[in-house]
């Protein structure tokens, strides 16, 4: 179960986004290590971004999203 994220996550390329972002992350050898880690920690990662831009403002598209992962704190 993932605590972050929220409905406007449901539009076109999000999934795409996650997908490519865990992919990133495991062409790292070091994450490669604990690779169940690394997707938690992926996904957590992909619904805090949502999350920070819903915060920020109500529109947001995914190329928002994408230049948010990796950032969400």
């Amino acid at each position: 179960m993932n605590s972050s994220g929220n409905p406007h996550l449901a539009q076109g390329g999000s999934g795409d986004a996650l997908a490519g972002y865990i992919a990133g992350l495991l062409a790292q050898p070091a994450l490669q290590a604990d690779v169940e880690k690394t997707v938690r920690y992926a996904v957590w990662q992909h619904g805090a971004a949502a999350d920070q831009l819903q915060a920020a403002r109500a529109i947001w598209v995914i190329e928002d999203l994408i230049g948010d992962l990796g950032n969400a704190r």
